[in-house]
């Protein structure tokens, strides 16, 4: 067990008089009309954090307060009426927001033609959120990594609505082989985000992103563990989100297509594969 304990679906998934081998490939059975989604963000988190009833009910019974509901649990307590705490509510009605947001945005997709080049993928996730009463193993990675798809696409949203797509006929756009630009940035945003390839050979990236003074958007990516990230973060007060300064560098960038599927045909941007240099010449606010 402890082997699996360490796996983020540990809370997740049912592992109850399962081996190691059954692990991925076991059901959870929930309340009748319990939501998947909403189970799997609340558990692994304390049972005191999610419910308000969960301290006076380990006092009632004698006995130590269980370091986290399963989502099994989850779903008992929430068909009963248990009251979410303040945070637990929130949490909830963050599961509602994402999965309405995904159910709009792929209606969507389908009505304009803009579905994703891995459809199985958005067949899989329509029906992932439309499941109850259960945890569907094929499903429960879908689950686990929602929030962070969420927090991804809901920030291109943004980026998309306040930058300037990057025409066809840009100068960086024909350039096969990248030739250094000097120009101003700023930063205006970051993304954590991963690999996920495998759980054995995973890599966190943290993405920046800066505007030029055109409104054109441009991405960098380095893994999080690089010991370069506080100096890049210093040089362009990232810190400071509400009032970066423009910044003079010199960089070796192409134009790429945006990888979220709904706006691959509309929106490109500028990626970052290398800095010629970095002066401390801070341009005007």
């Amino acid at each position: 067990m402890s082997i699996i304990s360490k796996s983020p679906l540990y809370h997740i998934m049912d592992t109850s008089d399962n081996d190691i081998s059954d692990y991925f490939e076991t059901s959870t059975v929930l309340d009748e009309a319990g939501d998947p989604l909403v189970c799997v963000m609340l558990s692994g988190m304390g049972a005191n954090v999610i419910f308000e009833d969960s301290n006076q009910y380990a006092i009632q019974q004698h006995e130590l307060l269980a370091a986290t509901y399963t989502t099994s649990e989850i779903s008992a307590k929430l068909a009963r009426g248990d009251k979410l705490t303040a945070k637990g509510q929130a949490i909830f009605d963050h599961a509602n927001e994402i999965r309405d947001y995904y159910t709009a945005r792929l209606v969507e997709e389908k009505l304009t033609n803009k579905e994703r080049r891995d459809s199985q993928f958005a067949t899989d996730l329509m029906k992932a959120l439309s499941i109850r009463g259960s945890i569907q193993p094929e499903y429960a990675g879908i689950y686990h990594k929602l929030q962070d798809f969420y927090l991804a696409d809901t920030k291109w949203d943004n980026l998309v609505a306040t930058q300037k797509s990057v025409s066809n006929n840009h100068e960086f756009a024909s350039v096969k082989s990248m030739k250094p630009a000097r120009i101003d940035l700023k930063f205006v945003d970051h993304l954590y985000s991963s690999s996920n390839k495998s759980f054995s050979n995973k890599v966190n990236y943290c993405r920046y992103y800066f505007t030029d003074r055109h409104n054109y958007l441009y991405e960098y990516s380095v893994p999080s563990s690089n010991i370069l990230r506080p100096f890049l973060e210093n040089y362009f007060q990232t810190f400071n989100e509400s009032n970066t300064p423009w910044m003079n560098v010199t960089i070796f960038a192409r134009r790429e297509v945006c990888p979220v599927p709904y706006y691959r045909n509309e929106f490109n941007y500028f990626k970052i594969y290398d800095w010629a240099g970095l002066t401390n010449n801070t341009q005007g606010q």
